[in-house]
């Protein structure tokens, strides 16, 4: 499940390792440029004390050549030399050094080095040549040159750089504090120190100055879709594709499927699923990921064992770096089961309308079932005295009225079962029929419902056939004619009139039944189709509504319009029925 509050942990976490990582940063760029600003200088400092203790054991050297030749010193051409040098070089530590350089000028007495140490005082010592203080001494005077970091003879870590004086046996050494070359350098860390931490306080500020508040809208627009997620009136959950477990979702699913919170986190897609096995939800999923959106309907389980109707608008989104898929349900089971309710309403309307229309039919099939009935009776009573009389004659007639009396009580018979499977409602059983016969039939079957109403067929020669439910459109002509026999018994001219013709459109043909009657009443010409529309005392207003179902069922269209006479004129279109075609003669046949 979704952690907000370790969210906002992580975010102070990661803002406290930015403030350090810029830390880290500035210090190390300041530290890198002062080391290589500190070994630029050293190198400098070493090649300048190289140089000075060169140049003076160059000069000690020329002085030396020309005290031997030319010197009237009293103490000899050496002590000449000396002096003279003692005297140039306190003067150049005065004027090029600024005190901080000491020049020692040594020479090797027994096991010990007498040095004269010029810093200005020119006080001279002798040390043994084993001290350490002594070493660059030591290597000038063995005839060595180079340079050392190490303790002189005061102990002070100094660099230094030494030079051998052959004509004289002496050696030269120019020591510098290492102490005074770091001091600028040190200082100038320490700046840069407070300069860096100036500057990732300055830059923290600005951040936060200039930062936070785009974090804080973000923050605020993140709590705002997470309340619209959770308190969502919609089902929604946040699904991981990958484990088909749910990441988050919201208060709404929690009460749609009965969970708790921590065992829905545990549960798989799969084990809601009322309608798919888990191989086929993960393909589901997977497809999901591939179109990136999808709305579809299935079938979920709740804890308590109920089968749940949902809709499902899934999308594919990007959670921190990964794809994850959102969804929306909307519980459909209270819509399918309140649909399936009016269906059902519907069908038993539709057999209550079937018993309040045969009852009204009733009376008038009565005599047409009464008529065949007694026709037959009186043959077989014809036939019972022709078969008393012996000759052959009375035989031929007595087997002629007793087909006479099979043939009405057949007739009988046929409208028995129509009137059974009328009531039983069975399911529609379409053939391809001859459409003029149907029409014929049905008006027979109405011919009392239609007693002083003259009625004219019109019926057009090749026309298609069509698949139909030869009762369910004999139902949609009885309502018609017995509409339209009603219609014009108060009219002076009482027709109506039953034409069959090929349809406007290619492939249909066209039922339209007419009369003379007053026409379609203003206040439901516009929705004569409709359910419970009637201007009939006591009617129901419901046939219309069944015929043109029924009539849509095959495909087919209903309308109403005035008629060009006056009157109703009602049209039945029916798609014609593809043609079969003829089967073809076998050899055996043909021979």
């Amino acid at each position: 499940m979704l952690d907000h509050k370790g969210e906002d942990a992580g975010d102070y976490r990661r803002l406290g390792l930015l403030v350090l990582i810029m830390t880290v940063v500035a210090f190390a760029i300041g530290g890198t440029a002062i080391v290589i600003l500190y070994d630029a200088a050293f190198r400098a400092q070493r090649e300048r004390l190289i140089e000075t203790v060169r140049s003076q054991a160059r000069l000690v050297e020329a002085v030396a050549r020309f005290d031997q030749t030319h010197t009237l010193y009293p103490d000899g051409p050496r002590s000449a030399t000396l002096a003279q040098i003692e005297a140039a070089q306190e003067a150049l530590q005065g004027r090029t050094q600024g005190g901080d350089l000491l020049l020692v000028i040594g020479q090797k007495v027994g096991r010990h080095v007498h040095a004269h140490r010029h810093a200005g005082n020119g006080d001279a010592e002798t040390v043994s040549a084993e001290t350490p203080g002594a070493l660059p001494m030591r290597l000038a005077l063995s005839g060595q040159s180079g340079t050392l970091i190490t303790p002189n003879l005061r102990g002070v870590q100094v660099l230094v750089a030494f030079e051998p004086v052959a004509v004289l046996d002496l050696g030269i050494v120019a020591e510098l504090p290492v102490a005074d070359i770091r001091r600028p350098f040190l200082a100038a860390a320490a700046v840069v120190g407070i300069v860096a931490l100036a500057l990732v306080g300055a830059g923290t500020a600005l951040f936060f100055a200039v930062g936070e508040p785009v974090i804080r809208r973000l923050r605020e627009n993140e709590a705002l879709y997470r309340r619209l997620f959770e308190h969502s009136p919609s089902p929604k959950f946040i699904l991981d594709p990958r484990t088909k477990l749910f990441l988050g979702v919201n208060d709404a699913l929690v009460t749609l499927v009965g969970y708790t919170r921590d065992e829905i986190a545990r549960l798989p897609l799969s084990a809601y699923e009322a309608k798919e096995s888990p191989e086929e939800t993960a393909r589901h999923v997977a497809g999901v990921m591939e179109q990136k959106t999808a709305v579809f309907e299935t079938l979920w389980r709740n804890k308590k064992g109920k089968t749940l109707t949902v809709s499902v608008n899934a999308c594919v989104l990007e959670m921190a770096g990964a794809q994850v898929i959102h969804c929306v349900l909307t519980d459909l089971t209270a819509r399918v089961a309140s649909e399936k309710r009016a269906r059902d309403l519907q069908d038993q309307l539709q057999r209550a309308t079937r018993a309040n229309e045969l009852g009204q039919m009733a009376s008038s099939l009565t005599h047409e079932i009464k008529q065949p009935l007694t026709a037959a009776m009186n043959y077989i009573n014809a036939c019972r005295r022709f078969l008393q009389s012996k000759d052959a004659a009375s035989q031929d007639r007595a087997a002629a009225a007793s087909a006479k009396a099979a043939e009405q009580i057949g007739r009988a018979d046929h409208f028995i079962r129509g009137l059974r499977e009328y009531m039983q409602h069975k399911d529609p059983i379409r053939s391809t029929e001859e459409v003029n016969p149907v029409v014929a039939e049905a008006v027979e079957l109405a011919s009392t419902a239609v007693d002083g109403v003259q009625v004219r067929l019109e019926f057009a020669d090749r026309l298609p056939q069509v698949a139909i439910d030869r009762m369910q459109i004999q139902q949609v002509l009885l309502n018609l004619l017995r509409n339209a026999c009603e219609a014009v018994a108060g009219s002076p001219v009482r027709v109506v009139s039953i034409e069959t013709r090929p349809g406007d459109e290619p492939m249909t043909i066209e039922i339209v039944v007419s009369d003379t009657g007053p026409g379609l009443p203003a206040e439901v010409v516009d929705r004569p189709f409709e359910p419970f529309v009637t201007t009939k005392p006591g009617g129901l207003g419901i046939g219309l509504a069944i015929s043109l179902a029924i009539v849509r069922s095959h495909g087919g269209s209903l309308s109403a319009e005035t008629a060009a006479g006056g009157g109703a004129q009602f049209r039945i279109t029916l798609p014609a029925s593809p043609p079969i075609p003829p089967e073809p003669v076998s050899d055996g046949a043909s021979r």
